[in-house]
């Protein structure tokens, strides 16, 4: 699946960048013109994608090591702040070695880069750029928020609203049926809400780094 994504998102990074000059191409068209390339795309997104799984699961570790530790939680201050260094650890990773990441992985593509001179190269125009890589990461976080809030309710709301039609049905059969077409538009939903907004992203970071490499080149010239 993750190999899946990475061509999604290589094909539509060329897609928006040659949209900003000119018609956007197909999807057949950019995948024969840069699948060359799609090794260099995906070995340059790998160590932030692998960076973040072990920051999601640094929580879940800390857990059971204070559960035998500490199982009455007497230190429960200790922990509070234990739990929010990782928080702030994980906000620092987001922003510094995620922008980075996502402006390597346009410079690999766009530049025809290896991974070490993409990640080089993502990191100058970010270090180059930080207060505005700041707000463009923000409009990146308000759109995961944004899927959150409306995710989460919605994900809480239509099972209720399955049990209360499904529920006054006689017939077992119907109530299946109910439940059945119920939760496959949920995921659909979910599915297509989450696409939309990894698509926002990735076409936000591409834009950025069309302009951000754009400046960085007319300050070379001058």
């Amino acid at each position: 699946l993750k190999a899946l994504s990475y061509l999604g998102e290589l094909v539509l990074v060329r897609q928006v960048e040659t949209g900003l000059q000119r018609s956007v191409p197909t999807f057949g068209d950019v995948f024969r013109e840069s699948r060359g390339s799609y090794l260099d795309f995906a070995l340059t997104l790998l160590p932030w994608d692998a960076l973040k799984v072990i920051l999601i699961y640094i929580p879940a570790i800390v857990i059971v090591l204070w559960d035998r530790w500490d199982p009455d939680y007497n230190l429960w201050a200790l922990y509070i702040l234990v739990i929010l260094g990782w928080f702030v650890m994980l906000v620092l990773a987001l922003f510094l070695a995620g922008v980075t990441a996502m402006l390597a992985a346009r410079s690999s593509l766009l530049e025809e880069e290896n991974p070490y001179q993409a990640w080089l190269g993502g990191w100058a125009l970010f270090s180059g750029n930080i207060s505005r890589c700041f707000i463009y990461f923000l409009q990146a976080l308000a759109a995961d928020i944004v899927f959150l809030v409306i995710a989460f309710p919605t994900a809480a709301l239509v099972p209720w609203l399955l049990d209360l039609v499904a529920e006054p049905i006689g017939l077992a059969p119907f109530r299946w049926l109910i439940y059945l077409v119920g939760y496959t538009l949920l995921i659909a939903g979910l599915l297509a809400l989450q696409t939309l907004t990894q698509c926002y992203k990735s076409s936000l970071w591409t834009v950025v780094y069309v302009e951000l490499a754009g400046d960085s080149r007319v300050r070379e010239a001058d």
